[in-house]
């Protein structure tokens, strides 16, 4: 559809809020959405409602009892594997009086007891009948509340919807096959990190979709990016694909999408087989990887949830909002379940680089946010390898706002 400005920045006014400046497409955003709390609460009312939210891989979990916490928002879900080992997704939330059932991070437990006034929720969420109560107390009413939990190859997404979720099947289906090929069943998580970042949530998704920054804040980075421009290594990574039976077309979804999903298959350069400084393997193939493809996935679920995939290990990297100017970055290494350390496997050289990258984005986006609260900032002009920023724009608008773009 196409829409003038003038009755885009209508409808944008009408939609998001009357103090909600005129934006300019293929401009930064102005001011107001990096900062304004009102436009938080409906941003995140889309989010929680609408979105499949990558969460965990089940291997954080792997023994039954096992639980760790995911947080969004002020949301608190507990993801946990009961005793018959079955993985759950529940509200931290007591039925009592509404205390936290569980304040650790993660552990290992055979319930959950409200440290309040000891309500007690087994691992499946159901409530052993507490003290004290009325003899018309039916326990079976008063489970723990789950949350709508996805399960992918091992990768847990949660939907905070209050009522029906979308489709999972639909959400994953077109994603499954990219997945499928790495063995993530038999995964395991060799190294974890959680940063607090001091800015919207937005602003981390706009860096992770353009490579206009790479050479001013990312030498490593820009390094081996420049290195994989390199294709001059005899069979192309097309044909190789092809042989491995592993060529997949290629998903790349518009701004009027759900999810704006995108699944590429990319090439390494000259001699690189692996994302590492020196483009070597740092692990042992994946578990259902036979044969070295000297290529990369790429695979964005929706703008918060992404994971990419080497023949020797895999990154999921995700974005949770905290409020309106705090955002937590995750990432999550995993490796085949069988490597082992010293032998087949070096800890260090795998999560190199990629941490090295997070740290150098981190610095820079909370430098970008102080700056954007300043008096002096006004939107200015994208540039072309900002095109993706773009595109994020429009499905931001398109979905969150209703208010066409383009």
């Amino acid at each position: 559809m196409s829409v003038d400005v003038q009755e885009r920045n209508r409808l944008s006014a009408a939609v998001v809020g009357e103090s909600a400046p005129d934006y300019k497409r293929k401009f930064s955003l102005p001011q107001y959405y990096y900062t304004s709390p009102e436009l938080y609460r409906k941003e995140m009312e889309f989010l929680r409602s609408k979105l499949w939210l990558m969460a965990a891989h089940e291997s954080q979990i792997p023994k039954n009892g096992d639980f760790k916490l995911f947080e969004i928002d002020g949301e608190s879900i507990i993801l946990c594997r009961d005793l018959q080992g079955d993985v759950h997704a529940f509200y931290n939330v007591c039925r009592h009086r509404g205390s936290p059932v569980c304040v650790t991070n993660e552990g290992n437990a055979k319930a959950f007891s409200c440290p309040y006034h000891s309500w007690t929720f087994m691992l499946d969420g159901t409530l052993k009948r507490p003290r004290a109560m009325d003899a018309s107390f039916d326990p079976k009413e008063w489970n723990l509340k789950a949350a709508h939990l996805g399960n992918l190859d091992g990768l847990l997404f949660v939907c905070l919807a209050k009522g029906e979720a979308p489709s999972f099947e639909e959400f994953a289906g077109r994603i499954r096959p990219f997945i499928s090929q790495y063995g993530l069943t038999k995964a395991k998580p060799v190294y974890v990190q959680d940063d607090l970042i001091v800015t919207n949530w937005k602003l981390p998704l706009e860096n992770y979709r353009e490579n206009y920054h790479i050479s001013s804040v990312h030498q490593d980075l820009g390094r081996v990016m420049g290195a994989a421009m390199d294709h001059s290594n005899g069979e192309s990574h097309a044909e190789r694909m092809s042989r491995l039976g592993r060529s997949l077309p290629m998903v790349y979804d518009e701004a009027e999408s759900l999810y704006l999903q995108q699944a590429i298959q990319f090439a390494f350069g000259k001699d690189q087989v692996s994302a590492t400084q020196d483009g070597s393997a740092a692990s042992s193939l994946m578990p259902t990887i036979t044969e070295w493809s000297k290529g990369w996935t790429y695979i964005n679920f929706n703008p918060l949830s992404h994971i990419n995939l080497q023949d020797d290990y895999a990154i999921m990297v995700f974005f949770t909002p905290v409020s309106e100017t705090v955002t937590k970055t995750s990432m999550v290494f995993l490796v085949n379940e069988d490597a082992v350390e010293g032998k087949d496997l070096d800890v260090k050289k795998l999560i190199d680089l990629y941490v090295v990258t997070m740290a150098e984005d981190n610095v820079v986006l909370g430098r970008h946010q102080k700056g954007i609260e300043s008096g002096a900032y006004e939107p200015a002009p994208l540039a072309l390898e900002e095109d993706q920023i773009v595109l994020f724009h429009d499905w931001y608008f398109n979905r969150v706002h209703g208010v066409p773009t383009a």
